[in-house]
Parts: C-alpha cells; sequence; structure tokens
C-alpha cells in the first residue's frame, strides 16, 4: 500500500510540474507575443513617421515648384504688360503723329468722272480746311461720294502727305423716261439717275413703264417688271446695232411686252416688233423694210408668227 501512495504521489508531482510548464510556456508565449506585438507598433510607428517625413519632403518640393512657376509666371506678366505699353506708346505717337497738322488734306486728285465735275466731287466730301488725310476712313468718304445716283463705284487712297486721291466709276445714262413734261434718267440697268426738264440729244426714249411716279426718284431703281422690259430693249438694240441700224431707233413703248412698238423719228416710221423671240431674224426683215421703204411714211409689221405670215409695210396715207 505504501508503494502505491509513494507512485500516486509522483505522478501527481508530475502531472504538478507538467502544468507549470504548460503555464510557463503560456506565458513564455504571451510575453513573446506582447514583444512582437510591441515591435510591430514600433514598426508601424517608424513607417508612419516615414511616409510623413517623406510627404513633408514632397510637399516642400512641390511648393518649390509651384513658387518657382509662379515667379516665371509673373515675370511673362510683368513682360508682356511692359511689351503691351511700350506698344501702346508707339501705337499713341504714330496716332499723334498723323493727326498732325502735316498731313492735312491740301489736293484732291479726281478719277474717271465723265458726267460729274471734279468741283461737285470736291464739294460732296464736306471737306474742312483742317481736314486731316487719315481722320475719315475710306469708307465714310466713299459712303458721302456713293449719294450721288450717277456715282456707281468709289476708290480712295492717299499720297503722303496731303493728298487725297479719288477715283470713281460712274453709271452712263442710257435711256431717259417720259416724266410728265420732265424726263428721268436711267442706266441700262434701270437706275435713276437724275430728272431734268431738259430731254438728252441722242438718248432714247422709254414709254409706256408700269413704274410709279411717286417712286421715281434719283437713287431709286425702276420696278422689276420694267427692269426686265429694259433688258429686252437692249438685246433688240443690240440686234439694231449688229445690222448698223444703230441711231434709227429713238424711242421705244414697252407698255406690251408681246409688242414691243419702235419708233424712227427720222425715217418716220412705227415698228410692231412683236416679243423677245427670234430678234434677230426680226431685225432682217426691219433692215430690209427700210431699206425698201426708205421715202414713204408708214409703220412696220414684224410682230407675227414669221413661219405662217411675211413681214409688210403700210404706207401711211
Amino acid at each position: 500500500m505504501k508503494k502505491d501512495n509513494k507512485k500516486t504521489r509522483k505522478v501527481s508531482s508530475n502531472k504538478k510540474q507538467v502544468e507549470k510548464k504548460k503555464q510557463n510556456n503560456k506565458k513564455l508565449i504571451k510575453q513573446l507575443e506582447k514583444r512582437k506585438k510591441k515591435e510591430l507598433k514600433k514598426k508601424l510607428k517608424e513607417i508612419e513617421l516615414n511616409q510623413k517625413k517623406e510627404e513633408k519632403v514632397q510637399k516642400k518640393k512641390i511648393k518649390r515648384k509651384l513658387s518657382q512657376k509662379e515667379i516665371e509666371h509673373n515675370r511673362k506678366i510683368k513682360h508682356n504688360i511692359r511689351n503691351l505699353f511700350l506698344i501702346a506708346l508707339i501705337i499713341t505717337g504714330i496716332i499723334l503723329f498723323l493727326l498732325s497738322p502735316i498731313f492735312t488734306i491740301k489736293n484732291v486728285e479726281v478719277e474717271g468722272n465723265e458726267s460729274i465735275s471734279n468741283e461737285q466731287i470736291v464739294s460732296m466730301l464736306q471737306l474742312q480746311n483742317d481736314t486731316n488725310l487719315f481722320k475719315e476712313t475710306r469708307h465714310s468718304i466713299a459712303k458721302k461720294l456713293m449719294e450721288n445716283a450717277y456715282i456707281d463705284t468709289v476708290k480712295i487712297s492717299r499720297k503722303l502727305p496731303s493728298t487725297l486721291v479719288v477715283k470713281v466709276t460712274e453709271r452712263k445714262v442710257k435711256f431717259q423716261l417720259e416724266f410728265g413734261s420732265s424726263y428721268a434718267y436711267i442706266d441700262n440697268e434701270g437706275n435713276i439717275l437724275e430728272i431734268s426738264t431738259t430731254q438728252m440729244e441722242n438718248v432714247r426714249k422709254i414709254s409706256g413703264y408700269t413704274t410709279k411716279e411717286e417712286d421715281i426718284k434719283p437713287g431709286n431703281r425702276i420696278n422689276d417688271e420694267d427692269i426686265s422690259r429694259i433688258e429686252i430693249v437692249n438685246r433688240i438694240i443690240d440686234s439694231a446695232e449688229s445690222y448698223g441700224l444703230q441711231g434709227k431707233f429713238t424711242a421705244i413703248n414697252i407698255e406690251d411686252n408681246k409688242d414691243f412698238i419702235i419708233y424712227c423719228e427720222e425715217e418716220k416710221k412705227t415698228i410692231h416688233f412683236g416679243d423677245d423671240t427670234i430678234i434677230d431674224t426680226k431685225m432682217l426683215y426691219v433692215k430690209a423694210i427700210m431699206e425698201k421703204e426708205k421715202e414713204n411714211e408708214g409703220e412696220i409689221f414684224v410682230n407675227m408668227n414669221l413661219n405662217n405670215k411675211n413681214p409688210y409695210f403700210k404706207q401711211k396715207v
């Protein structure tokens, strides 16, 4: 029995020792874990500190770069401001120089005018004694001249130091409208150039137009219907000139666009021309009849269908 008791005591003491060892091991493990955690924390702190340091360094670098860029940008701005100021000074100097009395207009050279005199053109410019050559723009000068219906285009140039050059192209009187007891001169595009009580020599009269009297003013145009009929008249006249009949037609009635009536005062003949078809063929007949009936007063009819009827002359009784 005693032996058994001894054995059990030994076993129990062994157990105790094993448990102690286990406990000690656990303590050691815990201590190791604590150390590791502390070391990890330290490392993490170090990493964080390093990161912060790097961030600070980077920020400083960025700030330095930004400050350099700002300095360069500011330098550029100052440089540009200085340049602009110099340019403004130069421009101001040039303007003051150009507006000085040296460039006061003393001469006006006029080119291309026929109907309008030099004096009229200079008067239209409304120049003062101290008008500067560069004070008014080319557009403003041209605008004043274009108020005259005879003037079609204007070109302005300058000859330094004091000469203004005005080159104009004029509209030419092609027809005259019978306008009550007066005459309205028009060009071949229907622009009304002048109203006059004087009948212009060697200029064909146009009657039978539809443009209203209140619209017949210098600077206006005759209406579209009359313009289209004037275009036909131009073609008729071109054909007449090609057959040597230039100057024979002294007046044309355009009231009926299917029968243009042409008056030849010198030959004492009236031509019923018809519409604007086969103009050259009809003109050939007109020429032949005029030559044949040279001594006779009367009417020439070419206003029919020439495939069915022949043109003819009706002598005045």
